[in-house]
């Protein structure tokens, strides 16, 4: 589907963009289909990979463990698209894999990690992907962009295990869960 994304000095780009749909399949992969609790886990309660304190931020910060342990596919869909995808502007980045790992990493370790990619990409880094950024990211090498992201992403999984020996027991799934996302031109 051809999209148009804004470009260095806002000149307007051609070309098929990020889709949602097709990150999904990988997302739930990933992520799973349910509820855990575990008190080693930053994120604490997670359904299918949404925390209680992202539902909170999407649905209301009265929401229960309880309202996570029965979110509904719509919902989880909601967070996945609306809040993390939709925040990084993903469906105006003209490279699937470079957004699929972008947002993967906002969802797998927060969405202040706009704030790592728009350092990369060396524009302002204030956390909101607009035009600026978006630029950077599309006028970048994809590839270069899309393996800066890869080991920093290696790079702050290993300090994570490093600064606390209990997160130790996720490092497989880690290291599994980055290594899936590979570049891929299209």
């Amino acid at each position: 589907m051809a999209r148009t994304a804004v470009a260095e000095n806002n000149v307007i780009n051609h070309t098929t963009m990020a889709n949602f749909k097709k990150y999904e399949p990988r997302l739930r992969k990933w992520e799973g289909s349910e509820f855990k609790e575990d008190p080693d886990d930053y994120g604490g309660a997670t359904n299918s990979g949404v925390t209680l304190s992202t539902f909170r931020k999407v649905f209301g910060a009265d929401k229960t463990v309880e309202d996570l342990q029965n979110m509904t596919y719509e919902q989880w869909y909601q967070v996945m698209k609306g809040y993390f995808w939709d925040k990084c502007k993903a469906d105006q980045i003209r490279n699937q894999s470079v957004a699929e790992i972008f947002v993967d990493w906002c969802i797998h370790a927060g969405i202040g990690k706009i704030k790592l990619v728009q350092a990369m990409v060396e524009v302002n880094t204030d956390g909101i992907v607009g035009p600026k950024t978006l630029a950077a990211i599309n006028n970048m090498s994809q590839q270069v962009l899309h393996r800066k992201i890869k080991l920093m992403r290696a790079q702050r999984a290993i300090d994570q295990i490093y600064g606390n020996p209990s997160q130790m027991k996720y490092f497989n799934g880690f290291f599994r869960r980055f290594i899936d996302f590979n570049y891929s031109q299209s």
